[in-house]
């Protein structure tokens, strides 16, 4: 029987009908205990009323269940009622890949994004051992907000068995003797010739559903499921014409090998490819001959990072011919060393220079890559090298930037700026920076021997190469709303050169022209990151993810013609003299997931994108972020609802906005805006509504802490060149008293749910540290000893959290009764691995912390090396 709205399957509310397929009907239906809409399957036929078909139907959906990948379709639920078998999954928006199919085919960009994110999944699967086995069209499922689901993992196979269909209609089987299992379209040669389905089977339907998008047509259809079978086993796909690159047909063809040998080796390494073709110049279906770089031969070879595999993705650039054509941009991908991960990645700041550079000479590449320890090392290469070689001494290396001769590196580390030979030898001290390594903002090293570097709400400092105190080389407009000033660049002649700076005004924001010795400053042209100088003539820099090019001419120092979109995926970028520009996708894309206290991971919830400075309300069910809008810079607060999965806008402003908290009874938020040129601390409604109140303004720019329990004081901290200071407000009076001050960074100032102690980070001992001092005055205790973050109290007050850098663990300390904390060691709880990348919180109970974790799909952990930049902007 049908079931109609309102009634009830189990606990769920059945809203109405959604569809129909071979195994039973769909249904929307409405979760009253997460207040959650839900997609609930009923099973219908005589095995869903045979008592060891249902146990296998809930183990084999407790296997998927347990996959939790964004590109793979969620089971929340499994269970009977009233004789009627059925499985909870998320809901969805949008449509299946059949039905977009069903409109024309595809571009080949936007096959190749599918294919690459279906490929994701099945990896994930065939990780833990699950086959697919029914791969096709009606299996992929498109979301409204951009999202590649692939549809009944498992589950597909435990429907009817195959008979004599037509092709258009799904065709199931249960996997056992004699049995075909998956569509007829999309089987592999290896399960028509009556063999098991393995990975290597499912790379077979991908080819053939990857063929499909492009084509239009159904790779191997014939009048008969028969003579369907037939084609599978001796023909050939055919040629189809679209534009796909003759790279992504070769990589169909693969896929499609009659021999599963001869496929790709795993889902992972065909993703890995198919990112790589997205990424890449290619030839277009030979309509386009691939030609070479006029170099050397010996600088377009493959580019390997430290001893391992690098994806060469312009094939074919390598040819050479007689009537010498011109020159083409060559692009690879840069893997770091086998066992680490490039650093700097994380932070989502848009204006950041980045942890790597290419050397001025074009043949040299620094990067800083983090080791399983969690520190963070400067790594070189060089081009015509197969070897990546670690330089000792650069322990927590950020931001490092080359000397003009490319004999010397110069980079951040323990709040210091050093410099060091690429030949060896042990760093050298330049000066202070005072900075956390991670919040580097770059610096530049000029032929005459000046360097620039920059920090967090100064102007940009200046010292000489062999060293010594920093004098300020810019001048922060405070009344133009200038907020920043980094990234420096040098211009050819030595006294010219870029900067980036950050305003509350957008039309304020961007490239600015400085000169030494001069506080003269000239906008030139608006941005969201840094600028370069880029021979023979343009500017480069960035407006959101759009990496640009301008004509400049050095000479004259001013733009001299409109910009080029170079990539749109361009993050932290570097460029050479000599044509070679490496750039790191933006990287700011992240998952929200639930860990419980023994580090294993829950739930993937539905909320993505780039939230940082994120805060859970005291009753765990929302999240309040600063969210950037890459297009515009600005931030804004958003707040996501964790149970329905929704999200409201809280604040709308040409201005960046950051540090929301929480009121006790999670009815309103502070935050701090630089509307009026440096940081100050507003209030509004948690729910977007009414207008925001400025309750706190001073001439130091503010960064918001806590919100003590009783509602009654603000914990907050304002940072000037020589010192950090933590404060706390009165309210609702707004009298800041100052709770002591310190000659480093001071921030994140956590007041404890009793009021007794104020946990912080701080950069005194020259990197982050976690400390906790008795509130609102008493002594200190130091609770992380090889670097720590995130300080967050249990809401009940039984334990403080923190991070340790060095072990790359959560840790916990009870919380004293009385006394403080020297008797009180921390104990860790779990190890955190690299993909949960920043911040954390935990729920009321202490038994559950909110991470973010990077998005496979969107978090290649490479750069791209792009060799004779400049032949893009011909394209």
């Amino acid at each position: 029987m049908l079931l109609t709205s309102g009634m009830r399957l189990g606990p769920y509310e059945i809203l109405g009908p959604l569809g129909a397929g071979g195994m039973g009907e769909v249904y929307r239906a409405h979760d009253p205990r997460l207040e959650r809409e839900v997609a609930i399957k009923i099973v219908r036929g005589e095995k869903a009323a045979s008592e060891a078909w249902r146990e296998r139907f809930e183990r084999e959906a407790r296997t998927i269940a347990a996959l939790s990948h964004p590109n793979i379709l969620a089971i929340h639920d499994v269970g009977g009622d009233d004789g009627r078998f059925y499985a909870v999954m998320e809901l969805l928006a949008g449509e299946t890949l059949r039905a977009r199919i069903e409109r024309g085919p595809l571009p080949w960009r936007k096959a190749t994004e599918i294919a690459s994110a279906i490929a994701d999944g099945l990896g994930a699967a065939h990780a833990k051992g699950v086959v697919h086995r029914d791969l096709k069209p009606a299996n992929v499922f498109l979301t409204a907000d951009g999202q590649v689901k692939v549809l009944d993992f498992g589950l597909a196979t435990l429907g009817e068995t195959v008979g004599a269909n037509s092709l258009s209609s799904p065709t199931l089987a249960e996997t056992s003797p004699g049995s075909l299992p998956g569509t007829v379209g999309y089987f592999s040669p290896e399960q028509v010739a009556g063999m098991a389905a393995s990975a290597r089977s499912d790379l077979f339907a991908l080819g053939c559903v990857l063929h499909e998008m492009l084509s239009g047509g159904r790779t191997f259809a014939r009048r008969t499921p028969a003579e369907t079978m037939a084609a599978i086993l001796t023909d050939d796909a055919p040629e189809f014409v679209n534009g796909a690159p003759l790279a992504l047909r070769r990589l169909i063809a693969r896929c499609l090998e009659k021999d599963p040998e001869a496929r790709f080796q795993s889902a992972r390494d065909l993703a890995f490819h198919l990112r790589a073709l997205l990424g890449s110049d290619v030839s277009v279906g030979g309509a386009k001959r691939a030609a070479p770089w006029q170099t050397t031969r010996r600088a377009v070879a493959s580019f390997v990072a430290g001893g391992a595999s690098v994806a060469v993705a312009a094939i074919g650039m390598v040819l050479w011919s007689p009537w010498q054509p011109a020159p083409v941009a060559v692009q690879s991908y840069v893997l770091p060393p086998y066992g680490t991960v490039l650093s700097g990645r994380s932070i989502g700041v848009s204006f950041l220079a980045g942890s790597f550079a290419i050397s001025p000479d074009g043949q040299q590449l620094v990067f800083a890559a983090s080791e399983p320890s969690g520190k963070p090392w400067l790594w070189v290469r060089r081009l015509d090298s197969l070897t990546t070689r670690k330089l000792e001494g650069t322990e927590d290396a950020s931001g490092p930037f080359w000397s003009q001769d490319s004999r010397s590196i110069g980079f951040n580390s323990g709040g210091l700026l050093k410099k060091i030979a690429v030949s060896g030898g042990p760093p050298q001290t330049l000066t202070e920076t005072k900075v956390p390594d991670f919040w580097f903002p770059g610096g530049d090293w000029s032929a005459s021997g000046d360097i620039l570097f920059g920090q967090y709400f100064l102007p940009l400092l200046r010292i000489p190469a062999s060293g010594g105190p920093a004098i300020p080389a810019t001048d922060m407009n405070r009344s133009r709303g200038e907020t920043h000033h980094c990234c420096p660049a040098f211009l050819p002649d030595g006294r010219h050169f870029l900067y980036f700076v950050s305003a509350t005004s957008p039309e304020r924001t961007g490239i600015y022209l400085g000169v030494l010795d001069s506080t003269v400053s000239t906008f030139l042209v608006r941005s969201t990151g840094k600028a370069v100088f880029a021979s023979p003539g343009h500017l480069l820099f960035r407006r959101g993810d759009v990496l640009m090019a301008a004509p400049f001419d050095a000479t004259r120092v001013r733009v001299t013609g409109e910009p080029t979109a170079l990539t749109d995926r361009g993050g932290a970028f570097s460029v050479s003299a000599t044509g070679v520009l490496v750039y790191a996708p933006v990287v700011g894309s992240r998952q929200l997931v639930w860990i419980d206290r023994n580090g294993h991971e829950i739930e993937q919830l539905p909320i993505r994108g780039n939230l940082r400075n994120r805060r859970l309300s005291h009753d765990g069910r929302h999240l309040a972020a600063a969210v950037p809008d890459l297009q515009t810079g600005n931030t804004d607060i958003w707040v996501y609802d964790l149970v329905r999965h929704v999200s409201t806008r809280v604040t709308s402003h040409p201005a960046d906005e950051h540090s929301p908290v929480w009121s006790s009874d999670d009815q309103r938020i502070v935050f701090a805006s630089n509307r009026r040129g440096r940081f100050d601390v507003y209030e509004k409604a948690a729910d977007g509504t009414g207008d925001e109140q400025l309750i706190y303004a001073s001439a130091a720019s503010k960064g918001v802490g806590s919100w003590s329990g009783d509602s009654r004081h603000l914990v907050f901290n304002t940072d000037g060149e020589a010192e950090g200071q933590l404060w706390t407000l009165s309210l609702p009076d707004a009298k800041p008293t100052l709770l002591f001050r310190a000659s480093a960074l001071v921030w994140d100032g956590q007041i404890s749910p009793d009021g007794r102690f104020v946990a912080y980070m701080s950069s005194e001992t020259g990197r982050h540290e976690v400390y906790v001092q008795r509130y609102p005055a008493g002594p200190k205790w130091r609770l992380s000893g090889s670097g720590g973050r995130w300080p967050k109290w249990r809401p009940d007050g039984k334990e403080l959290f923190f991070f340790d850098d060095g072990a790359r663990m959560v840790m916990a300390v009870d919380v004293p009764a009385a006394g403080g904390f020297d008797a009180r060691p921390p104990r860790a709880l779990f190890s955190v691995a690299a993909a949960y990348t920043d911040g954390w919180f935990n729920t009321p109970d202490g038994e559950r912390f909110l991470f973010a974790k990077n998005i496979p799909e969107e978090s290649v952990d490479a750069l791209t090396l792009v060799q004779n930049w400049p032949a893009l902007l011909r394209q």
